[in-house]
């Protein structure tokens, strides 16, 4: 498995509820680490686009946050309701989506930059 699956596989899995919120506050943190951590990165392009994944994985926790409190309030509201939960799906799944392609170019730009080949516009 390659980094960006590895990176990109716990985004598609949701943890079981948490009555206490313990997951949610942990998620938040490590989405403010990772957002530090791309911030502290000394290629300014790099640094933006790791702020900007981490912005990108904060909004799609909020709108799947969302998802979530909808279907525990009415289990059946994709049937009764679609219309109100089918645009929030539509706008996690393309935030995600946005998140692999940012996440594709930062490690394209970052193998680049460490000179090794099969990047495509480099030479090596």
């Amino acid at each position: 498995m390659n980094k960006l699956d590895e990176s990109l596989s716990g985004a598609a899995q949701r943890p079981p509820p948490d009555p206490e919120g313990q997951q949610e506050d942990f998620r938040q943190r490590r989405i403010a680490e990772y957002s530090r951590e791309a911030l502290n990165k000394a290629d300014a392009l790099e640094a933006n686009l790791g702020a900007t994944n981490g912005d990108l994985f904060g909004m799609a926790q909020h709108l799947q946050d969302t998802i979530d409190e909808v279907i525990a309030d009415d289990p059946y509201a994709m049937i009764n309701t679609p219309e109100v939960l089918m645009p929030i799906i539509d706008a996690v799944l393309k935030a995600h989506r946005q998140i692999e392609r940012t996440t594709k170019l930062i490690l394209q730009l970052e193998k680049a930059a460490s000179g090794k080949p099969g990047v495509s516009g480099t030479s090596g």
